[in-house]
């Protein structure tokens, strides 16, 4: 009764615009009840707070009810250009397209739709009281929002199993700005939005995709951005059958310019959870989290398809002479998109580029750990300036870490983390004519070999920290083939090869492994065996290089097979711990297609003591390292086995500078050779011969050798 006396009395202040009465059901619009009193929605209750009146025809501040006009639409026009807000509760039936300007604000009541079947609705005014609830319904289009919600568009009658695909649908095309609510939206069928400025809050709602190749597609494909500007934000994102083995994923984005999707959460993705086709530049992807992969064949966690481009090249390498082969790099592309911080947990491909130019994975962990592992991080068919920093990456089993391939030229890896173990495949691979520089990163991988180059790919690998947990024979920090071992000797693989491209490996740290650095030359089906350009391993430490010895277990082994194409190398300014071992500081090489370009100039010194009267010899070493010296009396000469590698398998003989004696009872010596050793005379002041079998004597002789 309070509430009806100061209706009556609002009114008398203010009049009416036409003759009016109380209904016995009256309705009070929103807004005199306080800015929360906005009208429920077709889910709530309308009398939760109002007791209103009904045929007021004006309100103070400009409302209008629909009652008062012929319809929806003749309140439109009777309105005109004066500001107002028009309330409506019961449903609204149009007959023909509605446009509503900007002065004009539509207010839904008690749940009240706009039936407007295959007409179109184009409307300017303020949405910021609408109710989250259904108000448009039908088929025409409604355009013209400024922020634009799924509610308005269909009921989400059972959360997660309701498809709401075209109520998302018909969401999309009336505004660029879509909010949605904290709650489950299955969509069975995909959204398209080709837009600028597109800005998408899917906060924590949860989407299930019950059937589509992709839930939302921003962009259409083109070789070059037709779009800009999209943004979205948030979002969970599941599969409703989650070992699905068809390819369903979640965000595609083509032909767009200055983008970001950030912190999108997916889980069982297919064949890219998250996918950029060529003509997409200068966007963001930040802070994705992506657990689990689908049942389908190939999963990738993030794409960066660059492949749909209409210039792509599926091959630039020719495999028969391993170089570059007539076809023309690509000039569309997908350019310059950063990944930043993703967090991602799959067995598959992690990150994949192709045809990606000056993109970027920074920061976060990808895990590829599980029975579909792949690669962490692939960088394949010319993604040249790629660059991987500060990524933590993880695997159980053979795999790749991260693959550099098919002339990605100037590829930067540095400061990354290498953990758990790739097995007997690599933490790094680098093939087909790719060239990376590979800087600051910490390999603690058990994997069989950390750095993998074939197929002409070439390195800089300078200042990284390698270890593994425990031995293993022939376990490599780098290993160069020049012919893929998965190839060598079959089809046409490197028949016309001659010299591949070099690398360098410098100022590195290895721990527990036995061969730091590890080339073999294979031969092709011809037998052709392509050769290297030089190989530079120096300035490095080595530690713990203290297992049994075996023919690779060295600084540097070489498997030099060919004789018309050689392998060129330098060694020099490498360091060996324990000292007890620094005679595995040099080359081994076996095969004679091998050039020394520059090596350490090594010596030591032993000396020789022969006891009077045929007694003990011995040989001691003064100094040095990498030698060994055996004597022994042969009648009245010393016969000395000089090695360069103490004991060690493949140990080649090392020359004399010079024997000086020691006791002062020697004037001069000569050698001869003997053998693979030499025998040594002794002869005093008087030129006489100084006879080892019956008296004493004691000299010391150098031995030089330069790391071959």
């Amino acid at each position: 009764m309070m509430l009806l006396r100061v209706i009556v009395a609002w009114v008398l202040m203010f009049g009416v615009a036409s003759a009016a009465t109380i209904s016995a059901t009256p309705q009070v619009p929103g807004a005199l009840l306080g800015t929360d009193k906005v009208p429920l929605g077709r889910a709530g209750s309308a009398t939760a707070y109002t007791a209103s009146v009904s045929a007021i025809a004006e309100y103070a501040n400009g409302w209008k009810d629909v009652r008062n006009y012929a319809s929806l639409a003749a309140a439109v026009t009777a309105i005109g250009s004066t500001p107002a807000t028009l309330q409506y509760s019961t449903d609204q039936t149009l007959a023909a397209n509605l446009t509503v300007p900007a002065n004009i604000e539509l207010m839904p009541m008690n749940g009240a739709v706009i039936n407007h079947t295959t007409y179109t609705i184009s409307y300017a005014g303020s949405i910021e009281r609408w109710p989250l609830a259904q108000i448009f319904n039908g088929t025409g289009a409604v355009t013209g929002l400024n922020l634009s919600r799924p509610e308005w568009f269909g009921i989400n009658t059972v959360p997660g199993t309701t498809d709401m695909s075209s109520a998302i649908a018909k969401m999309s095309a009336s505004s660029t700005k879509w909010i949605f609510s904290n709650t489950t939206y299955r969509m069975n069928t995909g959204v398209t939005k080709a837009a600028n400025n597109v800005d998408v809050d899917f906060g924590s709602a949860k989407f299930i995709n019950g059937g589509a190749g992709y839930l939302f597609t921003f962009g259409t494909q083109s070789d070059t951005p037709l779009y800009s500007g999209l943004k979205t934000s948030g979002g969970y994102f599941e599969q409703a059958d989650p070992s699905t083995v068809n390819n369903l994923n979640y965000i595609l984005v083509a032909s767009m310019k200055d983008f970001l999707i950030k912190d999108p959460n997916m889980k069982n993705v297919s064949n890219g959870g998250i996918v950029v086709y060529a003509g997409s530049e200068n966007g963001t992807i930040e802070n994705p989290v992506i657990n689990g992969r689908s049942g389908y064949a190939t999963c990738r966690g993030i794409w960066l398809n660059g492949a749909t481009s209409s210039d792509f090249a599926a091959q630039l390498v020719d495999t028969t002479s391993i170089t570059r082969n007539a076809t023309a790099v690509p000039v569309y592309a997908v350019k310059n998109v950063k990944i930043l911080n993703p967090n991602i947990v799959m067995d598959g491909y992690g990150v994949y580029l192709i045809n990606s130019q000056s993109c970027k994975v920074v920061g976060g962990y990808i895990d590829i750990s599980g029975s579909g592992a792949d690669r962490c991080i692939a960088i394949n068919n010319y993604s040249p300036d790629a660059e991987v920093t500060g990524v933590t990456l993880t695997s159980d089993r053979s795999s790749t870490g991260i693959l550099i391939t098919q002339y990605s030229q100037n590829v930067l890896i540095k400061n990354n983390r290498f953990k758990g173990s790739f097995g007997g495949n690599r933490d790094i691979y680098i093939q087909y004519l790719a060239q990376a520089v590979i800087t600051g990163n910490v390999h603690s991988t058990d994997s069989t070999q950390q750095v993998q180059i074939d197929m002409g790919g070439s390195a800089v690998i300078r200042g990284n920290d390698y270890s593994r947990s425990a031995y293993a024979a022939n376990t490599r920090v780098l290993r160069i083939d020049t012919i893929d071992a998965a190839v060598a000797g079959t089809g046409t693989y490197g028949d016309t090869a001659t010299l591949l491209p070099g690398t360098v490996f410098e100022n590195n740290v290895v721990r527990v492994r036995n061969v730091p650095v590890y080339i073999n030359t294979l031969a092709s089906t011809s037998g052709n065996v392509p050769g290297l350009e030089p190989v530079t391993v120096r300035n490095n430490v080595f530690y713990n290089m203290n297992t049994a010895a075996t023919t690779d277990e060295y600084g540097m082994r070489i498997y030099a097979n060919g004789t018309t194409n050689t392998v060129s190398y330098q060694y020099f300014g490498n360091i060996v711990y324990p000292s007890a071992n620094a005679n595995r500081n040099s080359p081994n090489v076996t095969g004679a297609g091998f050039v020394a370009l520059r090596t350490d100039f090594q010596l030591a010194t032993f000396r020789i003591s022969n006891a009077a009267g045929g007694g003990a010899v011995t040989s001691t070493k003064l100094w040095g390292g990498n030698f060994s010296c055996a004597a022994s009396r042969s009648g009245d000469a010393m016969l000395i086995s000089p090695r360069t590698i103490s004991g060690g398998a493949g140990a080649s003989v090392a020359p004399v500078l010079s024997v000086v004696d020691a006791a002062g009872t020697s004037y001069k010596y000569d050698i001869v050779a003997s053998g693979s050793s030499y025998a040594i005379r002794i002869f005093g002041s008087t030129g006489v011969q100084i006879m080892l079998s019956t008296t004493a004597a004691t000299f010391d002789v150098t031995v030089a050798h330069s790391s071959l």
